[in-house]
Formats: structure tokens, C-alpha cells, sequence
């Protein structure tokens, strides 16, 4: 599964992309990682030079507030971890590359030898029904109870020779809207404001990116024109929302509140 930073280091990708000049040049240190020592307190990024740094402090938000009782991602977890194994059981068998669909239930083992035992099971399955270069194959409900595969109900299988490292292996979900959002971005922001003035030590500049990956069931966080133009407190000099999954950002209007 990806590491925190990975998730950070992608996340500030996307936001410096759709930020554009607005984010200054100069050499960034992503806080922690390349084994160098982490400052205590400090954003997540710095920018810039000793003369003048901009700090970029990050918050992913999720629709439940509470990442350790959110169920949802415990699931996606799950999945990405099922995902994983899967395909590198397959191509270790010399499996073709191929862009492989997975549709995912409920009910995904929680213990991870119980996800090796099914990924044996699926990359087994994708390898004995793989078709020819640039064809289809579709294997439905009936053939993974077949296998004794209960949590996947439908496997779609094209193989494409041209992808030479490496095949493509998804598991397309969906989830409810979140729209009405306020209440939410207010709370996230609150949580780091409390952080701010040790953010401030390491920089001259302080921002706040809320980052949705609304690609994921338990983030499908698309805010409302009138959540968007609602007026938040915020101690930092800009506050913004990344929806990283549809690649939106809004730079959010605020009053600047004394943390």
C-alpha cells in the first residue's frame, strides 16, 4: 500500500500543477522524507531559500471526519492491497500485460495471508482466461463462485501487448456526494490552525491545501457553489480545496483568525 508520503508527495504535485506561478520557484523539502531528520512541527513542505520560504501544510479530508473509524477507507485499503498482490502474482507467472478490471463487493478479507490466499485465486483466474493481443475477455458472476471468489462479482480483461513494464489493475468504486460541506472544511482547517504558529517558525509564509480524493468512495467530497463561496477563519494566508480526484482547486475566501 502507498506510504503517507507518497500520498503527500502526490498530492502537492497536483496542487503545484493547478496552482501554476502562484507557487514560488525554489528547492523543495518534503518534511521526512530521504531519511533526513524531520523538524518538529513543521508543514509539511518548504519552498524557497533561507531569505524568503513558503511553507505548504496539507489536510486530507474524508466525508467521515474520523480516518480511524472510517469504514469506507478501511475498505479501500483492503482493496489497493488486493489490487497489489494480484497483479504481481500474475505477472510473476508470466502473465501478458493487460489493463484488468476488477468489481469489487463488500466483504474483501480484512487479514492480509486471507487477501494472498484470493489474489493466488485471481491471478490464477485472469491468467487462464486471457485472450489474444488487443482482446477482450469478461468473466462474470457464475465463474467466481465457480472459483470460490466471493467478494468480486465481475472481472473485464483486454490485453495489450504495447505495455511493456507493466499491466493495469483497477477497481473502479463509487460512493455517496458530499455537496454540502462547510461544516467539514471548517473542521479541517480548525485542526491545523492550532498548528500554526509552530508552522510559522520555519517559514515566512504558512498555506492550508484540503485535499479530497474524490475518486474514492470515502472522500467523494464535490463542494456546493455555496460551500465554495462560504467565508471560513483561518490563520493561514491561503486556504485552499484540491479535489484531487476530479484536478479542481479553489482558492477559499477567509478572515484571517488569530490561532
Amino acid at each position: 500500500m502507498p506510504t503517507d508520503k507518497s500520498i503527500e508527495s502526490a498530492h502537492f504535485k497536483s496542487f503545484r500543477f493547478f496552482a501554476g506561478e502562484s507557487v514560488p520557484e525554489g528547492a523543495v523539502t518534503h518534511v521526512g522524507t530521504f531519511g533526513e531528520r524531520a523538524p518538529g512541527g513543521a508543514p509539511d513542505f518548504l519552498i524557497g531559500s533561507t531569505e524568503r520560504i513558503l511553507g505548504i501544510e496539507l489536510r486530507e479530508l474524508l466525508k467521515q471526519d474520523d480516518p480511524a473509524e472510517h469504514s469506507e477507507r478501511a475498505e479501500e485499503e483492503c482493496i489497493d492491497d488486493l489490487l497489489k498482490i494480484s497483479q504481481e502474482l500474475a505477472e510473476l507467472r508470466g502473465m501478458p500485460r493487460a489493463r484488468v478490471s476488477l468489481m469489487v463487493d463488500h466483504g474483501v478479507p480484512r487479514k492480509r495471508a486471507e487477501r494472498l490466499a484470493l489474489g493466488h485465486k485471481l491471478a490464477g483466474l485472469v491468467s487462464k482466461h486471457m485472450p489474444g493481443d488487443g482482446g477482450h475477455a469478461d468473466l462474470d458472476w457464475n465463474l467466481m463462485r465457480a472459483e470460490g471468489i466471493h467478494c468480486v462479482s465481475r472481472i473485464m480483461i483486454h490485453r495489450d501487448d504495447r505495455l511493456h513494464r507493466s499491466g493495469i489493475w483497477v477497481a473502479p468504486q463509487a460512493g455517496r456526494v458530499l455537496a454540502d460541506c462547510a461544516e467539514l472544511l471548517q473542521k479541517a482547517i480548525d485542526s491545523k490552525a492550532r498548528k500554526y504558529p509552530t508552522y510559522r517558525k520555519y517559514c515566512h509564509e504558512c498555506w492550508l491545501v484540503l485535499v479530497a480524493d474524490s475518486f474514492r468512495p470515502s472522500a467523494t467530497i464535490h463542494p456546493s457553489e455555496r460551500s465554495l463561496a462560504h467565508r471560513y477563519n483561518s490563520p493561514f494566508e491561503r486556504t485552499y480545496f484540491l479535489d484531487y480526484g476530479l484536478g479542481k482547486l479553489h482558492l477559499l475566501s477567509t478572515d484571517h483568525s488569530d490561532s
